[in-house]
């Protein structure tokens, strides 16, 4: 099922925190997850789309076909944010048995 309004969805990402006394290992990890080979290899392994160009063009026809169908939706983050207690508590009561 793909709306026209795009499908929610997130990236992966990986995030530095302030004031981090390891800060150039941290760069030296982010910039190795997200180099080409690896967001490759990644792909490869958990079927994601990768965040490099030269990533993507090894995808399998798979990956490529679900990236050409999809496109983010915009989303209030804000919003999910303050609401998504009430959401899961919702689901858990009315939704899981």
């Amino acid at each position: 099922m793909v709306p026209e309004v795009g499908v929610p969805y997130v990236t992966e990402q990986v995030a530095m925190i302030t004031g981090s006394k390891k800060r150039d290992l941290a760069v030296d990890f982010a910039n190795w997850f997200g180099s080409a080979d690896v967001q490759a290899e990644w792909m490869k392994q958990f079927g994601t789309i990768p965040c490099q160009p030269k990533a993507v063009e090894e995808a399998p026809a798979d990956i490529k076909e679900f990236m050409d169908q999809v496109h983010p939706q915009d989303m209030d983050w804000g919003f999910v944010a303050a609401n998504i207690d009430q959401w899961v508590e919702k689901c858990e009561l009315e939704f899981l048995q």
